[in-house]
């Protein structure tokens, strides 16, 4: 027996008298409460289209779906010895992420993305046979940028590292 049926033969008890409730088609009360946010309704349709389609939605169904499982993985690891070792430095932690320059996030996530979209090309465009074919690639401007950008962080780091920044 489906809702409509239900609701058209349930009498509802109010005050000792009997009322039957009236059948609601579903498509109509849909209509109701749409009504007059069409253009909101279609902004986020299409959101959720173009979320399933970066599979974003499949990541918030196993979130959903494994939200237990998550929770206590996630105390499990809150109450580890390292976890606490972690919350007692949580000031020189907030300091240090502080310190962090954001403005180069967007360009390096780009560069990360092409680095990503490279390696998974069906199409390798560089084929490294030997040494002879490392120096040819070092006169490759593009080559030669992300070479400097890694060393450049690389030198960073160490100064980071040894508190000489």
């Amino acid at each position: 027996m489906d809702t409509e049926e239900r609701l058209s033969q349930d009498a509802v008890r109010d005050s000792g008298e009997e009322h039957f409730v009236e059948p609601v088609d579903p498509l109509e009360r849909l209509l109701e409460i749409v009504s007059g946010k069409e253009e909101t309704l279609e902004k986020v349709l299409n959101l959720l289209q173009e979320a399933d389609h970066k599979g974003i939605l499949r990541l918030i169904g196993y979130f959903v779906e494994e939200s237990n499982q998550l929770v206590d993985a996630g105390i499990d690891t809150l109450t580890t010895a390292n976890a606490f070792s972690l919350m007692s430095s949580a000031s020189e932690v907030k300091h240090a992420i502080s310190q962090i320059d954001f403005k180069p996030l967007p360009t390096v996530l780009k560069g990360i993305s092409q680095f990503m979209e490279g390696l998974s090309a069906q199409d390798q465009e560089i084929q490294v046979r030997g040494a002879f074919d490392l120096v040819k690639l070092l006169k490759d401007p593009d080559i030669r940028t992300a070479l400097t950008a890694i060393f450049s962080g690389l030198k960073s780091l160490g100064k980071g590292m040894r508190g000489t920044v």
